[in-house]
């Protein structure tokens, strides 16, 4: 194992300390049927190489009820469309009539970012007054470690403002004598009634024999446009 050089992310926004309260949700998802909404995706994962960038530009389109659709650009250009629906908590997941798409890692990848988003978010107070609790997985592999955070909105600025929050958790790493600390923190913006951005960063310090090794890797997710009802 080698060490991993880490870059700090300093946090920039200026929170005010607020009771956490179960809020309308922030809006990060197309909201009413035939509104499709466009995301710019950037993971960036640290490996023994290197940092490693993987960039995806997808489109949600709203149907009737719980159904989405996800369209993404296939080989040649090609269309490539996934029916999606809603899940407990608001998250998504394939329908019954995508479960070919299950073994796509791409698509795999994207619904978990779009997931950590639509979690983050969804007890938030559009008014920007008040703070939240989040529940945030640390990874997409069954039963994954998931972190509270307490999001907090900054900045205010009318019906404008920032939010994001910090969380720590705690990691075993047998058989090995040691363990993992994870940090993740969330920012985003909210403006014009809907989230338009939201990165999720994350560091782990992996410590062996008393030999702390440290890796980090980002999602952001960054609404590029809107169209429909």
């Amino acid at each position: 194992m080698r060490r991993a050089c880490v870059v700090a992310l300093s946090a920039s926004l200026a929170f005010t300390a607020l009771p956490a309260v179960a809020g309308p949700g922030l809006p990060f998802l197309p909201q009413t049927p035939g509104q499709r909404q466009a995301y710019h995706i950037v993971h960036i994962v640290q490996t023994a190489d290197g940092a490693q960038t993987a960039t995806s530009d997808v489109t949600i389109v709203r149907r009737a009820g719980t159904a989405l659709v996800i369209e993404r650009t296939g080989t040649g250009g090609v269309p490539n469309l996934s029916v999606l629906k809603t899940a407990n908590g608001g998250t998504l997941a394939l329908s019954e009539d995508a479960q070919g798409a299950a073994a796509d890692g791409d698509l795999a990848d994207v619904l978990f970012a779009l997931n950590l988003a639509i979690v983050a978010t969804r007890d938030g107070d559009p008014s920007g007054g008040a703070s939240w609790d989040a529940n945030l997985l640390l990874a997409s592999t069954p039963r994954a470690t998931t972190t509270q955070l307490l999001m907090q909105p900054g900045r205010l600025a009318g019906t404008e403002f920032d939010f994001g929050g910090i969380g720590q958790s705690s990691l075993p790493m047998p058989p090995a004598p040691g363990g993992i600390a994870v940090t993740l923190r969330v920012d985003g913006h909210f403006a014009g009634g809907r989230v338009q951005r939201i990165a999720f960063f994350q560091t782990r310090v992996i410590t062996v024999a008393g030999v702390p090794y440290v890796n980090a890797g980002s999602w952001s997710i960054t609404a590029t446009g809107a169209s429909g009802r």
